[in-house]
């Protein structure tokens, strides 16, 4: 049988299949064929490698009746019914029912039959069992995507378990989501945010085998079976999952990056239930997520701690930002040569006296996670901009800086936001400067151009953030409207070891005075490399060895200063 469009006649008796056949032709319905079988077993067999329009079914058959017949139908094809038209010799109603209750479309009996009865009898069944599939598929399948939805991936994931325990493997259960997915609805629209998740299921699938399960459950996260697998090909299919996923896309004429972290929980090794698989791979996903993102992490047991960690503190950061209990704490940058003092850096902090060790990049993933960034960028504007007013009374050169996190920079509310707060608090713009890393301004690159010089029209000052480090190419940096290159911090690390380094730090540093920029050396901890610092030319330094980031509180800028006593004032 080939094609969709083909019908099966399943009768014993060659008197009827002509019949069928006469009366099929005076309506020239167009089957792409008509195939002919004399018993049920022969059917079942052809049905296992091919799926007709419609089957015509003499329910009494040699060896088994319609109602069997039915049954075993069902078991083949469980998840796509096909149209079963039943002919019978004489009319039973109470066979009838039967016959409609396990999956038959419609009963007729041979004595009534004439072609119209016939014609219509194969339209509304193949009618009403394209509705059921529609209807199946709805309630089954992701609409976007054509992948698992919950409730069928969580079915297959009961029955999953079920067969791994009575045979004895291992599953393993992956928890996948895209890391930067919201920028790309905010500034390219949902059409491109949808386009990006079809490419994205479309990559996940072209991993895994045809027998695995692969669900999108959520907006941007998907979840993967992996069926009698052990830890090593789990790791593999991990790694090359992240490979396939993290691949740029072109969506309307735009090259979108994103990358994905994934949590790992594996059956029976580290959960008993399907409902602790998902628990367990979502901790394993927090845990990914909270190690740079981009990567993999495998849940163990002394996850729920931090499980019960992150709970807690989900459910007290909104009123700990709506009562005002974040503080910023300011590390200071210096002016090369001199020592002297060029500004602050403001970092968020939330101190609290249940979980102390709360660090920044914990911070802003749960304020981004739980929807908090307008009123979280609402105060952060408020501090630097108080913080300015006060400071250049003492300091009228001073510099704030603060960081712009990856995942809201593209979202044009924060042009509107600074707007609104600078003509509120008398300061001048250019003192207040906004970091943004260099990967995050490459994600999206001509986005990120517009919304620079939006922020720039506003007289506020650019820096590119961690540079070196991403992937920017010199085209796009001249079109950036910057005003400071801010280099990793690795490549001084690196320095002390490796002259390779050295030579990348004075490209750099001759590389950005010549675009007219100003050049920070980050992560200086030592004299060697506040030595490398100057050497290079770089303009202005940052690190421990200048001093910690720290709380300020009133404090007047000469009392603060007294934190950090290697550096001078600038007089």
């Amino acid at each position: 049988m080939r094609g969709d469009t083909s019908l099966l006649i399943i009768e014993d008796s060659s008197d009827d299949r002509y019949l069928y056949r006469r009366l099929l032709a005076k309506y020239q319905e167009p089957f792409s064929s008509i195939e002919e079988v004399e018993s049920a077993e022969e059917a079942l067999e052809i049905l296992q490698h091919h799926r007709p329009i419609c089957c015509l079914l003499d329910y009494q058959l040699p060896g088994m009746d319609g109602l069997t017949f039915l049954r075993k139908l069902k078991k083949l094809w469980i998840d796509d019914m096909i149209p079963v038209v039943v002919l019978t010799g004489q009319g039973d109603e109470s066979i009838a029912v039967q016959l409609m209750r396990n999956g038959a479309h419609d009963y007729l009996v041979k004595g009534d039959l004439t072609a119209e009865s016939l014609h219509r009898a194969i339209g509304n069944a193949v009618r009403t069992c394209s509705l059921q599939h529609q209807l199946n598929y709805m309630a089954h399948f992701d609409a976007l995507t054509g992948l698992l939805n919950r409730a069928l991936f969580l079915d297959r994931l009961q029955l999953a378990i079920k067969k791994a325990e009575r045979n004895s493997y291992e599953c393993s259960l992956f928890y996948l989501d895209l890391d930067h997915f919201k920028p790309v609805n905010d500034s390219l629209g949902h059409d491109a945010g949808d386009a990006l998740l079809q490419a994205v299921a479309g990559r996940i699938k072209s991993v895994v085998r045809e027998t695995d399960s692969v669900a999108r459950i959520g907006g941007d996260e998907f979840v993967v079976l992996l069926e009698n697998v052990d830890v090593n090909i789990t790791r593999n299919v991990a790694e090359k999952l992240l490979e396939e996923v993290n691949r740029p896309t072109h969506i309307a004429e735009h090259e979108v990056a994103v990358s994905s972290s994934i949590g790992i929980a594996r059956y029976p090794t580290t959960a008993k239930s399907a409902q602790e698989l998902l628990k367990h791979a979502d901790l394993a996903l927090y845990a990914a997520k909270g190690r740079g993102r981009s990567t993999y992490h495998e849940f163990s047991q002394s996850q729920k701690e931090i499980w019960q960690r992150k709970q807690a503190l989900e459910a007290a950061l909104p009123k700990a930002i709506a009562k005002g209990e974040l503080q910023p704490y300011f590390q200071p940058i210096v002016d090369i040569p001199g020592e002297r003092l060029r500004g602050f850096e403001l970092l968020s902090r939330w101190p609290m006296s249940d979980y102390p060790n709360i660090q920044a990049m914990e911070l802003i993933q749960m304020v981004e996670g739980l929807g908090l960034m307008e009123p979280f960028n609402e105060w952060l504007i408020d501090e630097v901009c108080g913080k300015a007013v006060l400071w250049t009374k003492e300091f009228p050169d001073i510099s704030l800086s603060i960081n712009m996190p990856a995942n809201q920079f593209h979202n044009t509310y924060l042009v509107d936001m600074f707007r609104s707060k600078l003509s509120r608090y008398p300061i001048d713009p250019s003192v207040i400067e906004l970091e943004i890393t260099e990967t995050t301004l490459m994600r999206q690159p001509d986005a990120s151009i517009r919304l620079l010089n939006s922020l720039h029209e506003l007289g506020l000052r650019i820096a590119v953030d961690d540079f070196g480090t991403g992937y920017s190419s010199l085209a796009y940096l001249t079109r950036l409207p910057i005003d400071i290159l801010k280099i990793d911090k690795c490549f001084f690390l690196e320095a002390q070891h490796d002259e390779r380094n050295k030579k990348v730090i004075e490209t750099v540093v001759a590389l950005g005075h010549h675009l007219g920029l100003k050049v920070t050396a980050e992560g200086i901890e030592s004299d060697k490399q506040w030595n490398d610092a100057k050497k290079s030319r770089c303009d202005l330094a940052q690190g421990y060895l200048f001093g910690r980031p720290t709380p300020c509180g009133s404090q007047s800028l000469k009392e603060f200063m007294e934190h950090f006593p290697r550096i001078q004032r600038k007089g």
